[in-house]
């Protein structure tokens, strides 16, 4: 549907394919929810018919999970079995299945690459562009805008407003000005001389800004509340970028005082004092210059 080649009546066509089958895996997991089978015990149990929201999205992953069971003879007794190596779209499909059905029972991703709390700062920064880089899995049906709800298709255009707006708020930062909107007071400032902090808070603020447009938010809270379903992953992926960075930022405080400190200690002590010691030298940042 996305290639610029297809015909725009084929195009039309395809939505409506792609409606059909929706409409058929709806009332499929419908069916399910009414009596759940063994196997999707980790889907939880169906919501009630009060909730019809979270009941439909019960109901669509079940009927996912009985569809990836039956296409890849899954013998578990519970689940969609492992996540498969080959081809790359299966493990794609996979991870993004798994994604709906910890979304449904409210469970994390756990972070791709975890990162000791002890970790240097640099690898922390390094940690968050990572993780920044690697989006939660998308929903798996195809994302074209004749199959969105009117009202939540954004121009492209936006993508480039939130990404101005970040880099009117590290320039507001850097000289001290008031920030463009509220919610960014609450992310911690980058440091003056370290580009890879600016790099990570410009491209952080990018990402909550379109998250808050997409999802209405308003206000000093950064991204409201958990939401349910397919958008807590992303919710949970922009917390984690979040506690990245700020870790990182603390974490690079925290180098800078101490070496300030072992370099006054230095000036003031006899050089055979004990209590001495080197200010530590300065490692070059992951052995890469800086990307501006």
């Amino acid at each position: 549907m996305a290639h610029p080649g297809t015909p725009d009546h084929w195009v039309a066509h395809l939505a409506e394919r792609h409606r059909i089958l929706a409409r058929s895996l709806a009332d499929r997991g419908h069916v399910l929810a009414a009596a759940p089978p063994a196997w999707a015990r980790p889907l939880g149990l169906p919501p009630p018919a009060s909730s019809p929201r979270r009941r439909h999205a019960w109901a669509t992953a079940a009927a996912l999970v009985e569809l990836w069971r039956t296409r890849h003879a899954i013998t578990t007794p519970t689940g969609i079995g492992p996540r498969p190596a080959d081809p790359p779209q299966d493990a794609a499909a996979w991870d993004d299945l798994d994604a709906r059905i910890r979304a449904l029972t409210r469970r994390r991703r756990p972070l791709q690459h975890p990162v000791p709390s002890d970790a240097p700062a640099t690898v922390l920064i390094d940690a968050a562009l990572t993780h920044l880089d690697t989006p939660p899995p998308s929903g798996p049906l195809p994302d074209h805008p004749s199959l969105r709800d009117p009202f939540g298709i954004a121009p492209l255009s936006y993508g480039a407003l939130d990404a101005r707006l970040a880099r009117r708020a590290l320039a507001a930062v850097l000289a001290g000005e008031e920030l463009p909107e509220a919610w960014m007071e609450e992310i911690t400032a980058p440091g003056e001389d370290d580009e890879d902090e600016q790099r990570t808070y410009t491209r952080l603020l990018t990402a909550i800004g379109d998250y808050r447009r997409r999802h209405h938010r308003a206000g000093p809270d950064i991204l409201g509340p958990r939401p349910a379903g397919l958008d807590a992953e992303e919710w949970d992926h922009l917390t984690d970028a979040i506690d990245l960075y700020t870790h990182a930022r603390v974490a690079r405080r925290l180098e800078q005082i101490r070496a300030r400190t072992d370099a006054e200690r230095a000036a003031l002590l006899p050089s055979t004092s004990p209590l001495r010691r080197q200010p530590p030298s300065q490692v070059s940042r992951s052995g890469r210059p800086p990307v501006r």
